[in-house]
């Protein structure tokens, strides 16, 4: 049976120990076998702040070797886009990656065979609602705006850390600065905002 894509349903119970970033919670031995072929069982999720409730759609998750090869790169194990997944793996050390639409948790994860544990990543993010209006103390948009999201210290806007095309939106942004563009036909607009975890921000761009 291939490891990759196996989905266990494990129910992991014991004492729960907190990192940065991420809560773990180990079981004792689970007593489902997974010795013998050096599997554990990880059942993942991911919450966009401490104390929310954890997501249940839209999380794009990614296993990944924790070692990397010759060429410097870490090797894919598993994918999935079940939000809170349970997979069975064999014994080391992973990179576990948790992908919404709008950002990006990683965090090392541990697996010993004949174990289950449950692990909790934090986004540690917040939301902005944006909306535009033509000049200051214009009319609202209501045509299709382009926004684009960028990291405050890409100064060159080279790579956007996430970007929509609606006429107005809201982004779920891990905790920092950032600069927002808007773009409706000849019409551009541009805005800062800091992002605080567990904050949402409503944001009016003027476009001019």
């Amino acid at each position: 049976m291939s490891f990759v894509m196996s989905l266990i349903a494990v129910l992991a119970v014991g004492v729960v120990v907190s990192t940065t970033g991420v809560a773990a919670q180990g079981a004792a031995e689970s007593g489902q076998g997974g010795t013998e072929d050096g599997l554990g069982w990880v059942r993942l999720q991911v919450v966009p702040h401490g104390g929310a409730a954890p997501l249940t759609s839209a999380v794009d998750w990614q296993i990944l070797t924790f070692a990397r090869d010759a060429t410097g790169r870490r090797q894919l194990v598993a994918e999935t886009k079940n939000a809170q997944p349970e997979l069975a793996l064999p014994e080391g050390f992973y990179l576990a990656q948790a992908q919404t639409r709008d950002a990006l948790v990683k965090h090392t994860i541990e697996v010993a065979a004949g174990r289950s544990y449950s692990y909790t990543l934090d986004m540690n993010a917040g939301a902005v609602a944006v909306s535009a209006v033509r000049g200051r103390g214009g009319p609202s948009v209501r045509e299709t705006v382009d926004w684009q999201v960028f990291k405050a210290s890409d100064t060159a806007f080279s790579k956007p850390v996430t970007t929509r095309q609606a006429a107005d939106g809201r982004f779920l942004l891990r905790q920092g600065r950032y600069v927002i563009l808007a773009r409706q036909g000849p019409w551009r607009g541009r805005a800062n905002v800091e992002v605080r975890a567990g904050n949402e921000r409503r944001l009016t761009v003027e476009l001019n």
